[in-house]
């Protein structure tokens, strides 16, 4: 009898039916969170896999993490990497933007003068006090 046991279970794991797979699920469950077997395989099967697969990520460091999400969402290195130089790059050209941007407002206002080049705006410092108001001639 136990020779026949052992033969179907050699046969099932190599087999590796949707049945064995989730009875070996089971087994691991069983194991890690120390519920009876009986137990394990009357729960229904997203709850045991939902677990399985966060005690798993819990082991696992950011490295391994951002590989297994990227996994997940079918994303290969070379596409992660085109990605990250992407941003590598979105980045750069932003920066530059910002310093073009703050070295613009620390030179001023300005206007194109007649060969288009720009030149800053003269101050006028006119106000009603020193020059009275116009609307009282």
């Amino acid at each position: 009898m136990i020779g026949e046991l052992k033969l179907i279970a050699i046969g099932e794991a190599l087999d590796s039916s949707a049945e064995y797979s989730w009875r070996k699920l089971c087994r691991q469950y069983s194991e890690r969170f120390s519920t009876p077997l009986h137990e394990a395989l009357a729960l229904p099967e997203e709850f045991v896999l939902q677990q399985m697969i966060e005690s798993n990520i819990d082991a696992m460091d950011e490295d391994q993490l951002m590989a297994y999400a990227n996994e997940a969402l079918g994303v290969d290195s070379s596409e992660e990497e085109l990605i990250q130089e992407q941003i590598e790059m979105f980045e750069k050209e932003e920066e530059a933007r910002q310093v073009r941007l703050a070295a613009k407002k620390a030179k001023g206002p300005s206007y194109q003068g007649k060969k288009g080049k720009s030149k800053p705006l003269p101050e006028i410092k006119k106000t009603f006090e020193d020059n009275g108001d116009p609307n009282e001639s």
